[in-house]
């Protein structure tokens, strides 16, 4: 239980605001498994093979000769020792948070992958 004590509505503002910033998290895209990536084998590697590796894809974009699918997936959230050390910037509590994002290119002709490429990227921001 929390208590707060004073009579200002802006202690419990900032205890509200506190609380939700511990619990933020915001993801876009779905999470895929880079892992299997090494597996990918350009000539061989079908499309039915990719969705059993990663699922359906983020998006697809086709030209006349190729076609190309794009997994995404990028989140943000507060790290547990930004939690314990949030501090007050304009009248909000500000976590340190952790971002990640993966981004999985494939290039595909006659159902085969010609081509594919994965960028990771792992960052940390803290707020001094």
């Amino acid at each position: 239980m929390i208590t707060v004590k004073g009579k200002g509505i802006a202690s419990v503002l900032v205890i509200a605001v506190f609380l939700l910033n511990l619990t933020a998290c915001v993801s876009t895209g779905r999470q895929f498994d880079e892992s299997s990536v090494p597996s990918i084998k350009k000539g061989i590697t079908t499309k039915k093979d990719i969705i059993s590796m990663f699922g359906e894809p983020t998006s697809k974009t086709s030209s006349s000769d190729s076609e190309s699918w794009l997994y995404q997936y990028s989140s943000g959230n507060p790290t547990a020792g930004g939690m314990t050390k949030t501090i007050l910037t304009m009248g909000l509590l500000m976590p340190d948070i952790e971002t990640e994002m993966k981004m999985l290119s494939i290039s595909f002709k006659n159902d085969l992958v010609i081509d594919y490429s994965l960028t990771t990227s792992k960052e940390g921001t803290k707020f001094h």
